[in-house]
């Protein structure tokens, strides 16, 4: 039994976490964004984890960085796309004319402007390597994330709202209903009221059931839990009623 559920667990293990290519990045994402590891406690990671094979490791981080870069691109291109768009006065070529040195002061004048914004642009879109080049967070109890993230908002406007987006996602979660694992998932009135001694009992019984050759036919036994329930109700009635009409009796004896 206990082989049985190690290989199913290892089974499961297999499917999400033994090729790279089934593996989501957000995950790994989530570990950059971290200021006490960024990409050096992941490397660290992967050169423990794949220690036997090189070209894995920096497959997987080249991977990991990629994925980084493309998520904070994605949100730069969305900020721009809600931004008004700046319109420019189209360049006129330079006459001779009075006006030639006004028009040639005016030309400089933009070039340099359009200098000025490509050195901003360069600045914004650096914020990641800014980000990966300072050295990382110390560890300690009272370190608080997203804090951190809120407090750094100014140095790295747009990467902390991919930090606000990544790490607002659960790393995993499990349904109320995987413990029954017999049937599917179904939510039913039995299962919605079920108290700990119950939900331990039929885990226990569970588990005697299957150790036995029988089938198990869940809505079988439901129908016959339901049905003991009926003639629960029914014998409660049919002592109730008899005690009632012996009440009757009584009275009517005493009269």
């Amino acid at each position: 039994m206990v082989g049985l559920m190690a290989s199913n667990m290892k089974r499961k293990f297999e499917k999400y976490w033994e090729n790279m290519d089934n593996q989501n990045m957000l995950l790994y994402v989530g570990i950059v964004l971290d200021p006490r590891y960024k990409m050096r406690y992941l490397d660290f990671g992967l050169r423990k984890m794949y220690a036997y094979d090189q070209s894995k490791i920096i497959d997987m981080s080249w991977k990991v960085k990629n994925a980084f870069i493309r998520m904070y691109e994605a949100y730069i291109q969305n900020e721009e796309g809600s931004s008004p768009q700046r319109t420019s006065s189209p360049r006129e070529d330079a006459s001779p004319s009075t006006t030639q040195s006004t028009n040639r002061h005016a030309a400089l004048m933009a070039q340099f402007k359009q200098e000025l914004q490509s050195e901003d642009s360069l600045e914004s879109r650096s914020e990641v390597d800014r980000y990966l080049a300072e050295k990382c967070e110390d560890e300690g109890d009272n370190f608080d994330l997203l804090n951190w993230w809120k407090v750094n908002s100014v140095r790295y406007r747009i990467l902390s709202k991919v930090a606000r987006d990544v790490l607002a996602i659960p790393v995993s979660t499990v349904a109320s209903e995987s413990t029954f694992s017999t049937a599917g998932r179904v939510l039913d009135p039995f299962r919605s009221s079920l108290n700990p001694m119950m939900v331990e009992a039929l885990i226990c019984a569970q588990n005697w059931l299957r150790s036995s050759s029988t089938p198990i036919s869940l809505r079988t036994l439901m129908d016959e839990v339901e049905e003991f329930e009926k003639q629960i109700d029914m014998g409660e009635l049919v002592g109730e009623l008899a005690y009632s009409a012996e009440g009757s009796n009584e009275m009517a004896t005493e009269s």
